[in-house]
């Protein structure tokens, strides 16, 4: 053996010792050897056994200090010393000493002292495994199971993993533990999976331990138990392991088989982020965004944010490019916006195709151009954006960056629609009510009204607008079911029996037969005032009860045509029994009237009726409609028809300001600027006054203008 005490001199004990505590905590030496290198190290003096030698090479060899290039051994001259504990280590090998042959399989496996040879490496664990040291045969077992300085063969692998497991070692145990989990040479069995991993778990082999928290968070060969999932990812967590980090800062985030603690989750998830795992750096990002577990920070946000989008992570560069786009905690800046979300969009981020879409649409930081607004809208639709879906449908609707084409837009706008998107539900409606691109069915765009002013009540002065210019039979297509000129004429003569006897359906369906024969301009004009005449004669007589009748015939007195005495007060009583008797048209058309009235309550009482069914909750009256927020909020502050209450009127002026309502927001302001129902915020006065203002509204330019004057001179 060479002079020991120089190698004491040459590097400090200290320096020794944890380099042997390092490759002890690694399970890359075993106990006894290594509590007699230990004790060498404090009384040199003392023997040292041939495996106590070959630790001693092998540590010293393996020093990073000793990893430079220079020092490997090569054709050139390197240290003597260094060459002299090589070639003690061989020599130790050739007397057989398995100690000594799997260190030099290390050396030459993990390029310490010599250039990385993996078939050495394979050459002198397997002299080791022979002998039975169990981590040549684990190691051997891996060779095997990779493939790495032999061809593979997981049968092999198998058998040494069992050879070195069942002598306790962590390593094999674990690697067992995955070849039973994925089924490998035999069958997949979890539950011997579960057992091996244990075992390697028990000897504190951190990946076992993390393999093991894993198998029980997911209930994978034991049963699922997250508090036991936690235990053993704290304890790998507590040896560095990433994995074990990462998911313990994710059930610290949800509270999941530990208490909820979102600062000790941005503690785990900082431990990650720091050794650049990207999944980490973006789930930091978002925290600091937040403020959850940390300090809001969206300085610290965009730092990790960009950490991630320099790995090209795509949920990175999207959010970048949201928040510059939105100026969310930084100035706006839609060019570095448009920048990330390129970036994005070209990995596929649905995202992102549609945000970039919106910008070569308004031209915000990119050069407006409506066809590679229509191309990324056209991507993200075809990945079902919903939003990208409607943009794309007004695209086709109006001929902007592509040819007009009313069909495509409806096809789009269906499929938003089938996504619950109201302002489609609204276009869509639209279309079918003008005929454009679908045939025309009023009634169909009935139906899509309704779906959009439940899902979005600022909607409901449009959709008021649009049903209000129906003519009677064209809303009323429903009537279309109850022709039955194309029917035998039996079924015809047997509804004529029926409508005679007084059956007032059957009276209703003949008016609409004959009404619709009588549209006919190849009849004689003398027919054609017949079957007119008979029609008012069927409707007149069903409108005694019938309440879709009652609507026709309001509508005909309200329009002065085919009654030959038409009076407004009849059209309004019928209008009002129709709707009581809850038929929708009626009390959609009450509703109408109501609002021109300036009786928003009934207006929006009625509205409600129309659109509900019976077995819906109860209206809540502050759901939608920005015209009834904005006047019951007027009813509250004024007291009038019910109880005086500003606190009421604040949150109904909320209700509107919130969706745009110029009034309701000059409204709002003047409260919080004289605390009149609310506490007074000066900031707050100003915030909804200048909102009103850029929307032409002159008494709240005409506050603001005094409030300037008051800061001016104080």
């Amino acid at each position: 053996m060479p002079q020991l005490h120089n190698l004491i001199s040459s590097i400090s004990p200290e320096e020794l010792k944890q380099r042997l505590s390092t490759l002890y905590k690694d399970k890359n030496i075993g106990e006894l050897e290594y509590q007699e290198v230990l004790g060498w190290v404090e009384h040199p003096d003392a023997a040292l056994s041939q495996h106590g030698e070959a630790l001693l090479c092998y540590a010293y060899l393996s020093i990073p200090t000793s990893q430079t290039e220079e020092n490997k051994v090569t054709d050139d001259s390197v240290s003597a010393y260094h060459q002299a504990l090589w070639e003690h280590l061989h020599q130790l090998a050739a007397q057989g000493l398995a100690t000594a042959q799997y260190y030099i399989g290390m050396c030459y496996y993990k390029g310490m002292f010599v250039k990385e040879d993996k078939q050495q490496a394979f050459h002198y664990f397997a002299l080791a495994a022979e002998q039975g040291d169990a981590r040549a045969q684990g190691f051997l077992g891996y060779l095997y199971h990779v493939g790495e300085g032999i061809a593979q063969d997981k049968e092999k692998a198998f058998y040494y993993y069992q050879l070195a497991a069942e002598q306790g070692n962590a390593y094999a145990q674990c690697n067992l533990s995955t070849m039973y989990n994925n089924g490998e040479v035999f069958s997949q069995d979890k539950t011997k999976a579960a057992h091996y991993c244990r075992l390697a778990a028990e000897q504190s082999l951190a990946i076992a331990q993390y393999q093991l928290g894993w198998m029980y968070e997911r209930g994978v060969g034991v049963a699922e138990d997250k508090e036991k999932a936690a235990y053993y990812y704290q304890l790998a967590a507590q040896q560095g392991n990433v994995d074990a980090q990462y998911n313990l800062c994710n059930m610290y985030y949800y509270g999941e088989g530990i208490a909820q603690d979102k600062k000790k989750a941005a503690h785990y998830c900082q431990l990650v982020a720091n050794q650049g795992d990207v999944t980490a750096q973006l789930g930091l990002g978002r925290m600091y965004f937040k403020g959850e577990g940390v300090v809001q920070d969206t300085a610290k946000a965009i730092h990790y944010f960009q950490l991630a989008a320099e790995q090209e992570n795509v949920d990175a560069l999207y959010f970048l490019g949201e928040i510059y786009a939105n100026g969310y905690g930084v100035a706006q800046d839609k060019e570095k916006a448009a920048h990330y979300l390129q970036l994005a969009a070209k990995q596929g981020d649905v995202d992102a195709q549609y945000l970039l879409g919106v910008l070569y649409d308004n031209g915000d930081g990119v050069v407006q151009d409506k066809e590679k607004a229509v191309h990324y809208y056209q991507l993200a639709a075809e990945q079902g954006h919903t939003k990208a879906q409607f943009n794309l449908g007004n695209m086709y609707s109006k001929g902007e960056g592509i040819a007009q084409d009313k069909k495509k837009a409806v096809y789009y706008y269906q499929l938003a629609t089938n996504q619950n998107l109201a302002h489609a539900q609204f276009n869509l409606g639209s279309m079918y009510f003008l005929g454009e691109g679908v045939a025309q069915d009023k009634e169909k765009a009935f139906e899509y009204y309704m779906q959009a002013y439940k899902n979005d009540g600022s909607l409901t002065p449009k959709i008021i607008r649009n049903l209000k210019l129906a003519n009677m039979f064209a809303e009323a297509k429903e009537f279309e079911k109850m022709y039955w000129q194309d029917y035998p004429q039996q079924a015809r003569e047997e509804r004529q029996q029926n409508a005679e006897k007084g059956e007032v359906t059957a009276q209703f369906e003949l008016f609409a037969s004959s009404y619709q024969e009588q549209l006919n301009s190849q009849l004689p004009l003398n027919e054609q005032q017949r079957k007119k005449e008979e029609a008012m004669d069927w409707l007149e007589k069903s409108a005694r009860i019938h309440a879709i009748a009652k609507y026709v015939l309001s509508l005909l007195h309200e329009v002065g045509k085919e009654v030959k005495n038409p009076n407004k007060e009849e059209a309004d009583k019928l209008l009002v029994e129709s709707a009581k008797q809850t038929y929708r048209l009626a009390q959609l058309m009450q509703s109408v009237k109501n609002l021109e009235a300036g009786n928003q309550q009934q207006a929006k009482e009625w509205f409600r009726q129309a659109v509900e069914r019976p077995d819906e909750v109860e209206y809540e009256a502050n759901i939608g409609d920005t015209i009834a927020q904005l006047n019951l909020g007027n009813m509250y502050y004024n007291g009038e028809g019910v109880e005086q209450n500003k606190e009421q009127a604040a949150h109904y002026f909320q209700l509107a300001a919130e969706q745009g309502e110029a009034t309701a927001q000059f409204n709002l302001g003047n409260m919080y600027l004289k605390g009149d129902g609310i506490a007074q915020d000066k900031h707050q006065a100003k915030h909804y006054l200048s909102l009103a203002a850029n929307q032409g509204n002159d008494e709240a330019r005409s506050l603001l203008q005094e409030l300037e004057k008051e800061d001016t001179s104080s």
